[in-house]
């Protein structure tokens, strides 16, 4: 003989669990997108202040052209980014920075372990916008870069040592 009462506690007691079940799967899809608003990888700019690569650099107190820009976030919560382009004519790194990151939602916070600054990121539909303070290219006014992720690119761990990521130490 059954013993299983189904009665309107049971129903109760399926409607909370039901409820605590997507409250958690709620919660863990909140957390997939800060994971995916920080995701360690290879990024690649596509546009400066909403134009296209090459882009010339406005207000600086030299002739700057930034030809292709790039970035790297790591699991270990450090970073890296750089420009290259010319100089007053001359081919070569235009800017390189690295140091930690910190995540807010979909605002990530870069501290420079290069200069005395801090300078934001904000996630949307996969792209991330970063604020680069002028400083960086002897310019008056931020740069605006958009860069994508570069699912391609297999992402070298990080080791401390610059040199061997593609990107030039200062």
């Amino acid at each position: 003989m059954d013993s299983t009462i189904h009665g309107p506690t049971t129903n109760r007691r399926q409607h909370v669990l039901m409820a605590a079940v997507f409250s958690l799967l709620a919660a863990c899809d909140a957390a997939k997108v800060d994971s995916v608003s920080a995701a360690p990888g290879n990024y690649t700019a596509n546009a400066i202040n909403g134009s296209s690569l090459p882009y010339r650099v406005g207000n600086s107190t030299h002739s700057i052209l930034i030809a292709s820009a790039s970035a790297s976030m790591f699991a270990n919560r450090r970073y890296e980014i750089g420009a290259d382009g010319t100089k007053d004519g001359i081919a070569g790194p235009i800017f390189r920075d690295n140091g930690s990151y910190s995540v807010s939602g979909s605002t990530i916070t870069f501290s420079s372990a290069v200069f005395a600054l801090q300078y934001t990121a904000t996630v949307a539909a996969g792209t991330y916008s970063v604020e680069i303070p002028g400083i960086l290219v002897s310019s008056t006014a931020e740069l605006h870069l958009q860069l994508d992720r570069d699912i391609t690119a297999k992402q070298p761990p990080d080791t401390g040592d610059t040199s061997k990521l593609g990107h030039t130490p200062l």
